[in-house]
């Protein structure tokens, strides 16, 4: 998955919500893992959702676009995603994370 700009959008104690841009829309990636760490987003030892809030009228409706476990190309695309991430905004999620 293409990646042009990744932002991180909150921390939570099992995970943390990753915005990302493709050139085109905004993804929310969220990556959980009970206890998470820099070292499981690192070594990919995590469950990632890659959700698209696709916009109705007046609501918007979230779509699952990438899920880990669910077929062998989504999980290589968020292996790739996630090597992405770590490249753009590695160091603010690490000092984010021991916080």
């Amino acid at each position: 998955m293409k990646v042009v700009k990744a932002e991180l959008k909150a921390i939570r104690k099992n995970g943390i919500d990753v915005k990302v841009h493709n050139g085109l829309m905004g993804l929310i990636t969220s990556i959980d893992k009970e206890d998470i760490t820099f070292e499981d987003i690192a070594n990919h030892q995590v469950h990632t959702k890659v959700i698209l809030l696709t916009r109705k009228c007046c609501s918007s409706t979230p779509m699952i676009i990438l899920e880990t476990g669910v077929k062998a190309e989504d999980d290589e695309e968020i292996v790739e995603l996630l090597d992405r991430i770590l490249e753009l905004i590695g160091e603010e999620i690490k000092e984010n994370l021991k916080k």
